[in-house]
């Protein structure tokens, strides 16, 4: 399941690349901030979303600002 971001906390991406997040059928979730990709795990229980074992790249970027609320 892929979703592009366009705004969060009234926050709009502002990067000349799409943010999105991307869910597997393995349990796997990643995508990319404008900037910087991460990855982690996820498990739905009771329609409630668990988001475990966080990590993402860390290269400098213009729209730091904007990537950090996203």
């Amino acid at each position: 399941m892929y979703h592009k971001i366009f705004k969060i906390r009234r926050n709009i991406n502002k990067s000349s690349k799409d943010a999105f997040i991307k869910f597997d059928r393995d349990l796997k979730v990643f995508g990319n901030l404008g900037c910087n990709n991460f990855f982690a795990r996820y498990k739905l229980d009771k329609n409630i979303l668990h988001i475990s074992k966080v990590g993402s790249t860390m290269m400098m970027c213009q729209n730091i600002e904007t990537e950090q609320n996203l």
